[in-house]
């Protein structure tokens, strides 16, 4: 379910996601999300940004926008450019939502959750993808002044976010602490 009210986010077109293995980020094309005013309404300016090596050579993405995706289940942010297929990374699906990867000889790929519910994903020219009409554009001012995510397992609780740079309490000891310090303020 969204994470919002319907009268929070904006439902995208029907989506096609690469589910990419070879990317560290989510990212999303401008032409994904629809109109300018969505763009303008729904982005944000990222704080921190990446240099991303790309068939065009190096880029640094400016914005990121925050994207309920219903069929996996998810809220997460993801990068903005200009000209870019969507797509999903495996590596944050897997080392940071909880999500296993399973492609056997001859059937189509799955993404299971941590509660053991499947995601069949359909195949195109031999690359995994989610395709879904569940998939929404959330609102922006849910960024705090930092740039970080206000989505967050801190967020319904009455502690504080940690300050950017450092490591949640709730990871504190935990193998994901470097991982997950290495992300905030990133999509």
């Amino acid at each position: 379910a969204p994470l919002y009210g319907e009268d929070w986010q904006v439902q995208l077109d029907r989506q096609c996601f690469i589910i990419d293995s070879g990317s560290g980020h989510h990212i999303v094309g401008k032409r994904n999300l629809g109109s300018d005013q969505t763009v303008a309404e729904r982005t944000f300016e990222l704080w921190s940004t990446p240099t991303l090596s790309t068939a065009n050579g190096l880029i640094r993405p400016q914005s990121g926008i925050i994207l309920s995706i219903d069929q996996l289940n998810i809220t997460t942010n993801a990068l903005v450019l200009d000209d870019s297929p969507a797509l999903l990374s495996l590596g944050k699906l897997c080392q940071l939502s909880g999500f296993s990867f399973e492609w056997h000889p001859m059937t189509k790929p799955t993404l299971t959750d941590a509660f053991g519910f499947v995601t069949e994903l359909e195949v195109r020219n031999f690359v995994p993808v989610l395709q879904t009409n569940q998939v929404f554009a959330c609102p922006s001012e849910h960024i705090d002044e930092s740039g970080i995510e206000a989505i967050r397992p801190w967020a319904s609780s009455s502690d504080p976010p940690p300050a950017p740079g450092t490591t949640p309490a709730y990871l504190e000891g935990s193998a994901e602490s470097t991982a997950q310090s290495s992300k905030i303020g990133r999509a």
